[in-house]
């Protein structure tokens, strides 16, 4: 029995090889390095247990520990940082079998850790039995002072391992807390470990965040690039949610790696799991419990539709740390992740009968024979049922085991029941995009309004859009600016609705004069006020007045005066004798100066 540590009393409870981590993508594909009991360091440097030549890799990267009965990783502040399950850590991380960590361009996958467990000497030796009524009395010990100390040792011991345990705990929670905040890649279907079958498309689901949006989702497989695909949006979205098909050509455990791109062309997030790909039918491997996880691939039908996606089905997983308690079976259900229709059969061809929302659950009673439809009980708690697409909803593990239900008759084309024949229109997807007004004036704003009904989702100029309708007010420059509605059908298809809004230049208003009149007569020595009226513009609106004076027939400058709130100008000391006259204008913080306004006389006489 050997002891990891610091003395304690415990044993690492390992599969053959032991606690490895095993390269999955990188120079080193398929090595792996056996984590020993003082741990592994991980670098460029050539002192690390683990060197990599990676220029991506600082020299001392990352460590690997024991603390207690868990293993964690911790980043020591390397440049790149350090993915656990495609998220960066910012503290030591406790790892559990099958995680992914990501250093650089390589990929280790943990195996062969299970737990640790106090061993049935340690557990078992210091354990008090149960006071039981003496038959005889019992002898007193004339003294016993080692064993009052050893009893101080275990208490101390124990209660150093219950602080430990909390500690990593809060650690854990808060790491977790801190990850959530940031951009991040998560796996819809298959789950980590997953056995799937051998050539058969596997359908990839997936869902992306990213403060600055999501632009475009990369499938890597063992390290080659499979499928791309971009945001309905060019601004991006987050959430993102999209579906990738992969289709496993060899025996083996593959890495399915998702990377996320934001709207400044940047990897913003990574999500890494792996798939156990089996040549035939497949099965979960080993006995299943409730804190396993577990895969199941419904098995190909003799439909000529074979080439229909594998539908994965998973519960997650949870490391074991004690024996579960037997728990009832649970029933077959699923849950959708995006608005879907409720529809009579298992095809676009039934009748609308009714809509899951965007985390609705509902019991599964039966699935398609191309696997493609779910059959479930709709309304809820009723006997009636209705069927919904799989490309938009989650199944648990235990829907795999459902029987294929007998479809309905498809709805009649277009056949005549009786002497009046009668045609009910399918329901299609309620898609209107307008403007209040499509014709402006500079400075003018308008409001978009949209309804969209039956449809996965749609973003209003790349933004994604909540509820069945909405509107906005925009308020556009000079010039013609288009705005786009796209909606993602049901099926998949995108389709645009645009509007596009005119703005007419019609530049800054230019005042009228009121008073005094053109070629008025003043007594010399009369204040004089001049007076104009108001304009109406965006912005900031001021006002300016310029006055000059007649000299030997030459006009000159003899007052300006702008950034007047009023439309009035007091004037107190013409020069006597001259003539005059007097023009304004007035002036937007947004459009600028407008036209000035003709000239008016004037003339003071004794």
């Amino acid at each position: 029995m050997s002891n990891i540590g610091n003395g304690d009393s415990e044993t690492m409870i390992k599969s053959r090889t032991g606690p490895r981590l095993v390269v999955q993508q990188g120079a080193e594909r398929g090595r792996s390095y056996a984590i020993l009991p003082t741990g592994l360091l991980v670098g460029r440097a050539a002192e690390c247990d683990v060197p990599l030549d990676d220029a991506e890799v600082s020299r001392r990267h990352a460590r690997f520990t024991w603390h207690g009965a868990r293993l964690l990783v911790e980043d020591l502040g390397s440049a790149n940082g350090t993915m656990v399950n495609g998220r960066a850590i910012s503290s030591p991380q406790p790892l559990n079998e099958r995680d992914m960590v990501a250093i650089g361009s390589t990929v280790f996958l943990l195996q062969g850790l299970v737990s640790r467990e106090l061993t049935p000497t340690a557990r078992n030796m210091d354990a008090v039995a149960p006071a039981m009524p003496a038959r005889y009395p019992a002898r007193v010990p004339q003294a016993a002072p080692q064993r009052s100390w050893l009893w101080l040792a275990i208490l101390g011991l124990a209660l150093a391992v219950l602080i430990a345990i909390l500690g990593l705990g809060a650690l854990w929670y808060f790491n977790q807390s801190a990850v959530s905040q940031t951009a991040s890649v998560t796996f819809l279907t298959p789950t980590n470990g997953a056995q799937v079958a051998l050539n058969v498309p596997l359908i990839v689901q997936a869902t992306a965040t990213d403060p600055r949006g999501v632009t475009r989702l990369e499938l890597w497989a063992d390290g080659v690039l499979v499928s791309q695909q971009a945001s309905p949006s060019p601004q991006g979205a987050s959430p993102l949610l999209l579906n990738f098909s992969y289709t496993p050509t060899t025996p083996d455990n593959h890495v399915l790696e998702l990377r996320a791109f934001n709207t400044a062309n940047q990897q913003s997030a990574v999500g890494v799991i792996t798939v156990n790909t089996l040549a035939g039918s497949v099965t979960p491997t080993g006995p299943v419990a409730t804190d396993t996880a577990t895969a199941t691939a419904i098995p190909p039908t003799d439909s000529p539709t074979a080439t229909a996606p594998a539908i994965i089905l998973f519960t997650p997983t949870v490391p074991p740390t004690f024996t579960p308690e037997p728990t009832a079976a649970p029933q077959p259900g699923l849950q959708a992740v995006a608005d879907v229709n409720v529809r009579g059969g298992p095809g676009t061809n039934y009748p609308v009968v009714g809509l899951l929302r965007a985390g609705d659950v509902a019991a599964v009673t039966g699935r398609s024979a191309d696997n493609a439809w779910w059959q479930i009980i709709y309304p809820a708690n009723s006997g009636s049922t209705g069927w919904v697409v799989n490309t938009y909803v989650q199944a648990n593990a235990a829907a795999g085991g459902v029987p294929v239900a007998a479809a309905p008759a498809p709805p009649p084309t277009n056949t005549p029941v009786s002497a009046t024949p009668t045609s009910t229109p399918l329901p299609a997807a309620e898609i209107s995009f307008t403007a209040d007004s499509t014709q402006l004036n500079q400075g003018q704003c308008t409001r978009l309004r949209w309804r969209v009904r039956n449809v996965a989702a749609y973003f209003v100029d790349g933004v994604a859009g909540a509820g069945d309708e909405g509107d906005r007010e925009v308020c556009d420059p000079v010039g013609s600016t288009t705005h786009t509605l796209r909606v993602q059908r049901l099926d998949g298809s995108t389709q645009d609705f645009t509007v596009t809004i005119n703005v007419q230049a019609t530049g800054m208003p230019r005042p009228s004069l009121i008073s005094p009149d053109d070629e008025e007569n003043f007594d010399e020595g009369d204040d004089v006020e001049f007076v104009w009226s108001p304009v109406s513009a965006p912005g900031t609106i001021t006002y300016n007045i310029e006055i000059q004076s007649e000299d030997d027939g030459e006009w000159e400058n003899w007052r300006t005066v702008t950034g007047m709130n009023g439309t009035s100008y007091e004037m107190d000391d013409f020069p006597d004798g001259r003539p005059g006259r007097w023009r304004v204008w007035a002036t937007s913080s947004t459009l600028g100066d407008s036209e000035k306004t003709a000239w008016r006389d004037f003339e003071f006489e004794d």
